[in-house]
């Protein structure tokens, strides 16, 4: 279900969004995305609200997701540290799981975790990464079928009616 909706203009980046999100989280939040915003600085905000978060990550994230995604391990915590280049205001280095989810073809999603404890198991993260798919249908529904981006005019005053 989606309970909160941001309208921005074309230059602002789904990642500005997303921040922009996070001060309604709350402690014991869960926090699910796709792989357009996985960061050591929003897993960071993330985790000072007091919310975690799962969110899917691409193979080639960087080098130390990209081991993990070229090893036999299908479950594993590491660290995550800023880049070198980064003037990241967070500094100390980021315990994360993370776990590699199989579809029928064999072929497979990362998932990077704040959720380190035994008490989430494997499965646990199979059942969570399909619920997804339910906020993807219903963003489709509200682009598609709605249509959403068709608004009634070019102003922002009716395009933020429409909204």
């Amino acid at each position: 279900m989606i309970i909160d909706s941001i309208i921005g203009n074309t230059h602002t980046s789904e990642k500005e969004l997303l921040i922009s999100h996070l001060k309604f989280l709350k402690q014991g939040d869960l926090l699910l995305t796709d792989r357009g915003y996985p960061s050591y600085y929003i897993f960071n905000m993330i985790l000072e609200t007091g919310a975690d978060f799962c969110i899917r990550v691409k193979k080639t994230h960087n080098k130390v997701i990209e081991k993990f995604a070229n090893s036999d391990k299908i479950d594993d915590i590491i660290e995550i540290n800023p880049s070198s280049r980064s003037d990241d205001i967070y500094h100390k280095p980021l315990k994360v799981r993370v776990l590699k989810i199989f579809n029928k073809d064999n072929d497979f999603k990362i998932l990077c975790t704040s959720l380190i404890g035994e008490e989430y198991s494997y499965d646990f993260f199979i059942g969570l990464y399909e619920l997804r798919w339910q906020v993807e249908e219903e963003c489709k529904n509200l682009k598609c079928k709605i249509q959403l981006e068709n608004f009634s005019g070019k102003t922002t005053l009716s395009v933020l009616q429409d909204f």
